[in-house]
């Protein structure tokens, strides 16, 4: 059961990265708001709304997926369901914040994730209130994934 949760956690961790990381690339804008402390704004464009629900919808649909599988093959109940589906949230979060926030954006600081004109935030309480942030959001995300799994 914990071998499940792990790969389901490993695989959407690197889908999660993977789109973070080509958004910087592709449509920097996107992140003008985070990067700058919300000192810059961003015109909401199709592609912000777009890249911003594929996000959340890496992060849900793979508690949600995570709660279901955990409900037909292990045959739980609505809070392990729970738990199952909040751990996965963990997991991006902390990928989130260890991989693409500390050591990609403050440490080795590729030119792709700097931007001309924009002082870099490289505060580690701006990134860790942000990702505590996700997890307080994540809790709803986790019981709604639990509640699905029960009616499916």
């Amino acid at each position: 059961m914990i071998y499940d949760i792990l790969i389901v956690s490993l695989i959407a961790s690197t889908i999660f990265t993977i789109v973070i990381c080509l958004t910087h690339i592709f449509t920097p804008d996107i992140w003008l708001n985070e990067l700058t402390d919300n000192k810059i704004k961003a015109e909401p464009t199709f592609i912000n709304i777009g890249v911003t629900a594929l996000i959340v919808a890496i992060v849900v649909g793979s508690s949600v997926g995570m709660a279901i599988w955990m409900k037909y093959v292990y045959n739980l109940d609505f809070w392990l369901l729970f738990v199952s589906a909040y751990v996965v949230q963990i997991f991006i979060s902390v990928i989130d914040l260890v991989v693409i926030d500390i050591i990609i954006y403050m440490w080795i600081k590729p030119s792709w994730m700097q931007y001309e004109g924009i002082e870099p935030l490289y505060s580690y309480w701006h990134h860790t209130k942000a990702s505590l942030t996700g997890l307080v959001i994540g809790v709803p995300f986790a019981l709604v994934s639990a509640t699905i799994a029960l009616l499916f």
